[in-house]
């Protein structure tokens, strides 16, 4: 597991190994603005890392890091006021599991060290603690948050 101390590494690191290991997507969903669509793109991401094969121990951590990345751009971003949607997409390099959202707001994800009574802010901690690496990009209408994952060991 390794945590980058500059993300935007990461996305580097990502476009090096493609050469060697082709990116194929297995599947892209857009969700609304909204808390309650969390669970369906929670679903979304369980139900492509069963159909493609990753073991149930993996899936689980999967499931939870993409759950954190749709919540936060749900809660920060900015596409509920400009009629956007929070875009997920899957894909796979070699063994390599990587879940990507998309949301409204162009400011970088923060790796909060909330206080033990606070009820949010771990969501960041738990992907860079989890991932085998993470990170984020700009794009026109603002940025995509990644986690890659080993799933195919």
């Amino acid at each position: 597991m390794t945590i980058d101390a500059d993300p935007r590494k990461a996305l580097t690191v990502r476009q090096l190994l493609a050469a060697e290991n082709p990116i194929s997507v297995l599947g892209e969903k857009s969700i609304p603005y909204k808390p309650e669509c969390v669970a369906s793109a929670r679903g979304f991401v369980r139900d492509i890392a069963r159909d493609w094969g990753v073991p149930e121990e993996i899936r689980e951590v999967v499931e939870l890091l993409a759950s954190e990345l749709v919540t936060n751009a749900i809660v920060h971003g900015r596409g509920c006021r400009d009629g956007l949607a929070v875009h997920v997409a899957v894909y796979r390099e070699g063994r390599i599991m990587v879940v990507e959202v998309h949301d409204g707001n162009r400011d970088a994800p923060v790796v909060a060290a909330p206080g033990e009574r606070e009820e949010s802010g771990r969501g960041m901690a738990l992907v860079a603690g989890l991932a085998r690496s993470w990170g984020f990009r700009d794009t026109r209408l603002g940025k995509a948050v990644f986690f890659e994952l080993l799933a195919w060991p």
